[in-house]
């Protein structure tokens, strides 16, 4: 009976200590003014925090630049990231397989494969990175920069050069929401496949 009551205790623990480990997806979800919902598939919950979008801006004529920043849980992974969202609306096709973010004398060279869609010789194109061990830096050097302006490129067929404008103590506060929500106690290298990035210092 001892020998019982030991084993239940130690797995109890174990469990405890897993739970600790994670993150905690229903502190997210209480935060104040924060919308939960699930995404278009049914299977991914969004959570996103209030005055958003960011906009931007790119050398395209009659472009538009939205920028969102919110935590996205997903089952597939068992994790939930940080996920960043740059939205292009424009008359023009781009289709970008690159997007770079220069934060800090960085610059953050990201593989998307954008969403796209046509309507009306208009093309909307959303570009979703989530953050992994690699990038979550970016974020954080955004969160304590100095200016709230971020240069960014979409290569591909064509190049497009532009900017973002971010509301930085709102992302101090995103990324600290995350960090103490367990954040960094996810083992994200293991999604660096996923959201690949190369990061190269500016010359």
């Amino acid at each position: 009976m001892r020998r019982l009551v030991c084993l239940l205790l130690s797995m109890l623990m174990l469990c405890t200590a897993a739970l600790a480990d994670g993150f905690d997806q229903a502190r997210l979800e209480q935060t104040k003014d924060y919308t939960t919902y699930m995404d278009i598939h049914q299977v991914n919950t969004i959570v996103a925090p209030p005055g958003q979008p960011w906009m931007g801006e790119t050398e395209l004529e009659d472009s538009e630049v939205a920028v969102y920043l919110d935590f996205i849980q997903m089952p597939d992974e068992d994790m939930t990231f940080l996920r960043l969202t740059l939205s292009l609306t424009s008359y023009e096709f781009v289709a970008a397989g690159e997007l770079t973010i220069t934060v800090g004398g960085k610059d953050y060279v990201f593989d998307v494969f954008p969403e796209v869609w046509e309507y009306d010789l208009t093309y909307f194109e959303d570009y979703i990175i989530c953050m992994t061990d690699a990038s979550l830096p970016m974020i954080k050097a955004m969160a304590r920069s100095k200016t709230d302006t971020f240069p960014i490129k979409l290569a591909g067929d064509m190049t497009v050069q532009g900017s973002i404008t971010l509301d930085l103590d709102q992302v101090a506060q995103i990324y600290d929401t995350y960090i103490d929500c367990g954040g960094e106690r996810q083992n994200l290298g293991l999604c660096r496949e996923l959201w690949p990035v190369m990061i190269m210092k500016d010359e």
